[in-house]
């Protein structure tokens, strides 16, 4: 399941975009973004294709270039399952 982004940091690269809370990061790179995990893994790359799904379903692809900086989003962290 793609992961929902919390927060937006202010004067970021994605607020600059308009990247919102309540967006859903679903690919990085043609990548599946499953997870926290995946996110980190993903976005770590100089260079994304990221495509975001807002809430009214329109679908944004942002092509970055990053160099260094970070795309200013927290995201959903992983939730641990319980044993039964």
């Amino acid at each position: 399941m793609p992961v929902r982004v919390l927060r937006v940091l202010p004067g970021s690269v994605a607020w600059e975009l308009g990247i919102e809370a309540g967006d859903v990061i679903e690919r990085i790179n043609s990548e599946e973004v499953k997870d926290y995990l995946d996110f980190i893994f993903l976005s770590a790359d100089d260079e994304l294709d990221v495509l975001i799904k807002k809430p009214s379903g329109e679908r944004i692809l942002y092509e970055l270039e990053l160099y260094g900086e970070d795309l200013g989003v927290e995201v959903e962290p992983i939730r641990p399952k319980a044993c039964r």
